[in-house]
């Protein structure tokens, strides 16, 4: 995973960065696993990342909500809802 673009500084950087959206390169995997059907059927396909999907982001220790702004390729944007 790659981080990446808008920082916001606090207190002359003294604190660190904050960033409150991330561009990163990911991968799905092609099925769910550890996901049962009912009726024991086939198991559930994975679908693509789309805009405006709400995703739970760990970035480090902490976790926190992102929405998908845009998706190319094996990229995407995405705008965390809070900070890190």
């Amino acid at each position: 995973m790659q981080l990446a673009t808008t920082r916001m500084y606090h207190f002359n950087d003294t604190l660190g960065h904050v960033y409150s959206d991330i561009k990163i390169s990911y991968y799905l995997l092609r099925r769910l696993l550890g996901f049962q059907t009912a009726g024991g059927g086939k198991q559930a396909k994975v679908l693509k990342l789309s805009r405006e999907e709400i995703l739970m982001v760990d970035i480090g220790s902490t976790a926190t909500e992102g929405k998908v702004q845009a998706v190319k390729g094996d990229f995407a944007k995405i705008l965390l809802t809070k900070p890190v």
